[in-house]
């Protein structure tokens, strides 16, 4: 899971969602499949197709997540992208 989180980070767009390392009912009972899909799949899954609708046609496009959330941090005309960058 790290190696994926790294490697999406580094990654210029469009970017794409990291399966899990585990299966859905992995984190049972702590955390139902139910729960962990809805929170990966929908979620997690909207951050991530944000940024890349976001970042389409810009000079973000090019850049990873990690210089996104760099280049946008305090930046009040950029606090959307900011806060899906950070999500994702």
């Amino acid at each position: 899971m790290v190696a994926q989180l790294q490697q999406m980070a580094v990654t210029a767009s469009p970017f794409t969602l990291p399966p899990l390392p585990y299966p859905d009912n992995g984190l049972e009972p702590l955390v139902s499949a139910r729960t962990l899909q809805l929170h990966h799949r929908m979620h997690h899954k909207g951050y991530v197709d944000k940024v890349n609708q976001l970042v389409a046609g810009t000079a973000f496009a090019q850049m990873s997540l990690r210089q996104i959330l760099m280049a946008t941090a305090a930046t009040p005309e950029h606090s959307v992208l900011f806060e899906n960058a950070a999500q994702a």
